[in-house]
């Protein structure tokens, strides 16, 4: 029998428990957090959803720096007991030295089982070491057959995510007849690696999901230098299950308070998102109750869904994965979509289409899919194995954390071509785009492209402005500018009476030259960047990225030329282009929002016509007071806390000795070998002010130690030669 086909015949028998067993899941937390005050966080824990009836957080931390999510969590399955970790990394000796962390593993082992004074462990990996620092005597299992050895143990202690299927059955059968597992892993971290693999199709996340459990893609952050705090019993409604109940309870008209609603609202979406594709008991319910709602799951900017509908949010979350996972013969338009993105009445058309694979990233079509509408794509067979796909919709922002949502949180769709003909749909549609992996070897591939809608799209150097005044009264409701270097998204009425799109994308290519000539990269650039103008996004006025993403209130101006050559208006578009060019290896502490400004202040220096005397923003004419800053003893907290303080210690370097030595620097990052990329924070202080130097040949670690911002004893000794440099302009102390 395999695996897949015995987990749906026992989906079939679940039964789920009327009433929570609350005194027997507190006495279960009693016994794992016995002694347990803090615990370690190796590297980024991943979070873990909980939904089982049987299912709880043990250790949890914030999620999105907003709600909690668990880092540790623990569930009774059939006869037998589970305790996951959300890292791999607590396998591990260093993990369990920080903090409690040995004594959660030790009374984990004891939980799991609670009848033996010596349980028999069968270790896989890195578990052997750690148990026996937790005082075990565990036996190594390796191999194609460390899992067939299972009924000589009590309690296996190994990876989940690399579970085979055949192990997995192994490992289920095991537990399910009164064995307990012990498992650690970091979903976020494998999603990352595994280019063709999705998290929910795996064989321990669909077996954990049947008794409420899941690893998800999410961060957990710490609550404690060592890693988390553990302060009492997590709250049930962080179990999505019992954040169920009582959201339908509050839509009843039980009285509950407002962050409540907000914190069980939050626990069902998280856990809503994270479902296997194998119908569980918490995923059913959530069908059932999205069937009941599902005219009025929808945000609009008229009607927004915010935390007085907590119930209809959550469902949301329920909603949108059923949606992702809706074959496109069955899609219909969602209630919302029409208000955002938006629809259009127009015939569709037949598009045949060139791509050059060696561009990575979305490729523009020029093409608008109806939310609903089928779109078939064809495709020759020697590209079927190149790894491409069609996207329908360019909002890729994901809102779940917002509290009031102006559109639906999640809108659109991808669908691998791997196939010589694709259908797409999405239930919000979107302008559809074909997307190319990195490193594509396909050459130019030819697509035919069926039951889109034309929308506005120019392309500079192949589009003619005469062209244009024709192409930009297509139907579809949003429309394109594209360049080599750029590509703009907006919608389709700020473009209607757009005269002069070429001059308009010339102006951005020399913006994007003018960065990348100080970054000392090639003009070219292997994907294009993108501007995408959205009605809501996921964080800030704007945010930098793939696609950089703002809001609707910069449509007009994106597309200015005039407006945007001043100087006077531009600065959060370069500034978050400077963000995309920013590079680790020299952007430490306190400069992620400092190091990017300097791409944005020599774009407008090279690029636009500022009145004499202005830079762009009013932070960098009137910077914060250095007088101020060194009067209260030049503390480096304060300098990294201040972006515009902090660009004055770049700034004047550059008045003094220009850009030049700015691009060199940047010149040798791009070409450092991997041996010598800094390996912490002061590294990284201490390389840029050593090479900064060195390329203004002055000793600047006396000027950057007077910041606030102090290099090491080895960095001074290494430009000990060097006269040191002071601005002529230094306050006088």
């Amino acid at each position: 029998m395999s695996v897949r086909f015995a987990w749906s015949a026992f989906v079939a028998g679940v039964v789920v428990l009327a009433a929570p067993v609350v005194a027997q899941e507190r006495g279960d937390l009693e016994a794992l957090l016995d002694g347990v005050r803090s615990i370690a966080a190796p590297g980024i824990p991943g979070a873990l959803a909980v939904f089982g009836d049987r299912a709880f957080p043990v250790v949890v931390g914030r999620v999105d720096e907003v709600r909690l999510g668990a880092a540790v969590a623990a569930a009774r399955v059939e006869s037998g007991r589970v305790v996951v970790f959300g890292h791999s990394g607590y396998a591990s000796t260093d993990a369990l030295r920080a903090g409690d962390t040995t004594i959660l593993v030790r009374n984990a082992v004891k939980w799991l089982a609670p009848k033996l004074e010596h349980p028999r462990i069968g270790a896989v990996g890195g578990w052997a070491a750690a148990l026996r620092v937790a005082g075990f005597t565990p036996r190594e299992l390796h191999g194609r057959d460390a899992y067939a050895a299972l009924d000589q143990v009590d309690v296996v202690a190994t990876p989940l995510l690399s579970l085979s299927d055949e192990e997995m059955q192994r490992v289920a059968e095991f537990v399910e007849r009164g064995g307990a597992l012990l498992g650690a892993d970091t979903g976020w971290g494998w999603q990352q690696l595994a280019e063709h693999e999705r998290l929910e199709t795996q064989p321990i996340q669909r077996w954990l999901a049947l008794h409420g459990l899941a690893f998800t893609t999410a961060y957990v952050e710490r609550t404690s230098e060592v890693g988390f705090t553990v302060e009492g019993a997590p709250a049930r409604t962080w179990n999505g299950e019992h954040a169920l109940d009582l959201l339908v309870a509050s839509a009843s008209k039980t009285k509950t308070s407002a962050a409540e609603l907000a914190d069980a609202a939050w626990a069902v979406s998280f856990a809503a998102r994270a479902q296997p594709d194998v119908e569980t008991p918490f995923g059913a319910r959530l069908g059932r109750l999205v069937r009941e709602h599902e005219r009025e799951i929808a945000a609009t900017d008229a009607k927004p869904l915010g935390a007085d509908r907590p119930l209809l949010r959550a469902l949301a979350a329920a909603q949108s994965l059923k949606l992702a996972r809706t074959a496109p013969d069955s899609t219909r338009a969602h209630p919302a979509a029409a208000d955002f993105p938006g629809a259009v009445t127009a015939d569709s058309v037949m598009q045949s289409l060139d791509v050059d694979t060696s561009i990575g990233g979305w490729h523009s079509t020029g093409l608008w899919a109806n939310p609903g509408a089928r779109v078939a794509v064809q495709l020759g067979t020697e590209a079927v194995a190149a790894g491409l796909a069609v996207r329908i919709g360019c909002h890729a922002d994901e809102l779940w954390p917002d509290e009031t949502w102006r559109r639906m949180p999640a809108i659109t769709r991808e669908f691998a071509l791997d196939a010589a003909s694709t259908t797409a749909a999405n239930a919000f549609g979107g302008l559809v785009y074909v997307v190319v992996p990195p490193n594509c070897k396909a050459g130019r591939v030819r697509l035919v492209v069926r039951g889109a809608i034309p929308a506005p799209y120019f392309e500079l150097g192949t589009t003619s402005n005469e062209d244009w005044r024709t192409i930009r009264k297509r139907p579809g409701p949003w429309a394109e500018l594209a360049s080599r270097r750029l590509v703009i998204t907006v919608p389709s009425r700020v473009i209607r009476e757009l005269d002069d799109p070429k001059s308009l994308m010339v102006f951005w290519d020399r913006v994007l030259d003018a960065q990348a000539e100080l970054a000392a990269i090639p003009s070219a650039r292997a994907t294009p960047e993108r501007f995408v103008l959205d009605r809501q996004i996921s964080v800030g006025y704007m945010h930098s990225g793939y696609p950089i993403m703002a809001h609707l209130d910069v449509a007009e101006l994106v597309v200015d030329r005039e407006r945007l050559a001043t100087g006077a208006e531009i600065w959060g578009f370069v500034h978050e282009l400077g963000h995309n060019l920013q590079v680790e290896d020299w952007t430490f502490e306190g400069t992620d929002e400092v190091t990017n400004n300097l791409f944005a202040l020599y774009a407008i220096e090279k690029t636009c016509e500022l009145a004499p005397g202005h830079h762009g923003h009013e932070h960098v004419d009137t910077p914060p007071s250095l007088e101020a800053h060194l009067a209260s003893g030049a503390k480096f907290e304060n300098w990294s806390a201040d972006p515009f303080l902090a660009l004055q210690t770049y700034l004047k370097v550059r008045d003094a000795f220009g850009w030049e030595p700015f691009r060199a620097v940047f010149a040798q990052y791009v070409v450092l070998a991997d041996a010598e990329r800094p390996k912490s924070d002061a590294e990284k202080r201490d390389q840029w002010i050593v090479r900064l130097s060195r390329a203004v040949g002055r000793n600047l670690a006396p000027y950057f130690e007077a910041w606030g911002v102090a290099p090491s004893e080895d960095a001074r000794r290494s430009l000990a030669e060097l006269p040191p440099w002071m601005p002529e302009d230094w306050p006088k102390r």
